[in-house]
């Protein structure tokens, strides 16, 4: 006499059919996560007495990309250990605020850190009037109404103050 069990449908003295219980090879479970295991190449700035104050900026990137390719080290390497070659903790903080610098990104974070001290040439004299003329300049153009003019504009204006702090 064949009666079902109670759980299935199936009638004892059968084997049940065969369930896939596995994931196919295109599920997202199967997939390997990509990750960056590539070691850190430690840079060892005092070897090359690199440090960085906030003046000539593209100087410093210049050095930094030099070191960069004698230590066979990546952009990630770089943006990563950039924000202790400097002598400054204000500059160090600056530079873990970038967006380059959190992503391990290096060509960004130079690009952010000439946008924030590569405006001052050494030929650049500033007076106390051009806090003034920067206001009045953003007022003229409408105020600040994105990022990128924000960030551009404190650049110029920490620019302005750092140079008559000396």
């Amino acid at each position: 006499m064949a009666s079902s069990t109670p759980f299935t449908s199936q009638r004892p003295n059968t084997l049940p059919k065969r369930v896939n219980i596995h994931a196919q090879a295109s599920s997202p479970l199967q997939q390997e996560i990509p990750q960056n295991n590539t070691p850190i190449v430690k840079i060892r700035p005092k070897n090359y007495n690199l440090w960085f104050d906030g003046k000539e900026v593209e100087r410093f990137i210049k050095r930094v990309e030099n070191i960069e390719e004698i230590e066979r080290a990546s952009g990630r390497d770089i943006a990563r250990q950039i924000s202790f070659w400097t002598k400054d903790q204000e500059i160090s903080y600056h530079i873990e605020g970038m967006p380059g610098y959190e992503t391990g990104d290096w060509e960004k974070l130079k690009l952010d850190m000439k946008r924030r001290w590569g405006t001052v040439s050494p030929e650049r004299r500033y007076k106390l009037s051009s806090i003034t003329q920067l206001f009045t300049k953003i007022q003229g153009e409408g105020g600040i109404t994105n990022m990128t003019q924000y960030q551009k504009f404190i650049g110029e204006y920490e620019s302005i103050i750092n140079y008559l702090k000396r």
